[in-house]
């Protein structure tokens, strides 16, 4: 049964985030890849339904290149209220992604001018609690915008060319980007307090995809672009094939075209497929970008008990509530030191003993990650 473009996409887009790879796919021998006479046919041509390229041209975002408005909105949720400190930290973060893609735009010799901005929007709900759609719509009204029309205001108003906006949460959370579909006509991202990724989501708008999933593509990108923003978000490195679709390309050429071609027997099917696999209900493991979990899963999301292990040696084993250390566990950092209590919405909080490498310990109550004694 063919499964429609755009609703693969939006699957994708939730599941798959700038600091979140879910469980690597069983790996399987892909297809040989038939040969086909396409005489003048360029790779733009032959792969135009590709899975990799279809978010471009999307939406509101289009080119990343001029003048375009970077427009983040602190969300206050109930409970998860910006405060000064946070909004700088956001601040701050917006600031560094305009230096990077900058930077990464004028090696490729294209002129970008990212223009910051920063609103305030408040709603009733958290995201996730509702659809996406309306809880997106709802934040884009209190700060002043019109989901359908919110890109065309800020241009008007800021002469940008185009406009992206990061929704920005204050908890702990999975970054993702929701493309242009029938139900939310504005592109965004929703970034969350710790602002991981933030450059990495924004050009997921002008229509760069993740190169992390499943792991057969992920074999494929690491041979060509092993330092590649979209392989891992902290990086600073815009690939030739993340170029091109951002529009800083007019073509694919050498390695992009290679991993284009080499995984193209990955379709919109295989993809769903592998998304289903994902939301298992049971004991799994998932791969993330820095980190792997071990342990219960509902419907693909780490509830129960389980086991997180950093790439710097850092792990924590207890209770996990959608993903987050939460309940009783134990975090022991790489340099040893040793935290044994309670947790809430991933950090330390509630009773617990901490135990740093020089022998001294802190034993009492913590509150969001500071010890109250």
């Amino acid at each position: 049964m063919k499964i429609h473009k755009s609703f693969v996409c939006l699957l994708l887009a939730l599941l798959l985030c700038a600091c979140s790879v879910q469980e690597a796919v069983p790996t399987t021998v892909p297809p040989t890849t038939k040969t086909v006479d396409d005489g003048f046919l360029s790779a733009q041509e032959r792969y135009s339904d590709h899975h990799l390229l279809d978010r471009i041209g999307l939406g509101n975002c289009q080119e990343l290149r001029g003048k375009v408005a970077l427009v983040t909105i602190f969300v206050d949720e109930p409970g998860a209220i910006w405060d000064e400190e946070g909004t700088k930290r956001g601040m701050t973060a917006a600031f560094r992604c305009e230096q990077v893609l900058e930077e990464a735009a004028k090696s490729y010799r294209v002129e970008l001018d990212l223009q910051p901005m920063f609103l305030t929007a408040s709603v009733p709900s958290h995201v996730g609690e509702v659809d996406y759609a309306t809880w997106t719509a709802a934040a884009l009204k209190s700060a002043g915008l019109d989901g359908d029309t919110a890109s065309q205001t800020i241009c008007a108003q800021t002469g940008a060319r185009e406009a992206a906006f990061m929704l920005c949460v204050n908890r702990t959370g999975r970054a993702y980007t929701i493309n242009y579909t029938d139900h939310i006509g504005t592109e965004h991202s929703v970034l969350f307090s710790d602002f991981a990724g933030f450059a990495h989501e924004l050009l997921h708008q002008f229509g760069a995809a993740d190169f992390y999933y499943p792991a057969e593509m992920r074999t494929i990108f690491l041979e060509h672009f092993t330092e590649s923003i979209m392989l891992a978000a902290e990086s600073t490195t815009v690939d030739h094939l993340t170029a091109y679709m951002v529009g800083w390309l007019d073509s694919m050429q050498g390695s992009a075209q290679a991993v284009v071609e080499d995984s193209a027997w990955i379709t919109d099917a295989y993809l769903a497929e592998a998304y289903e696999k994902e939301t298992i209900t049971g004991y799994g493991t998932r791969v993330y970008s820095t980190c792997v979990y071990e342990g219960d899963l509902v419907k693909g999301i780490p509830n129960g008990k389980g086991k997180y292990s950093w790439d710097n040696g850092t792990c924590y084993e207890g209770d996990v509530v959608n993903g987050q250390r939460h309940g009783y566990g134990i975090l022991t950092w790489s340099n040893g030191a040793v935290y044994e209590g309670e947790f809430a919405n991933d950090q330390l909080h509630g009773q617990g003993v901490f135990r740093d490498i020089d022998g001294s310990t802190k034993t009492g109550r913590w509150e969001n990650g500071n010890y109250i004694g």
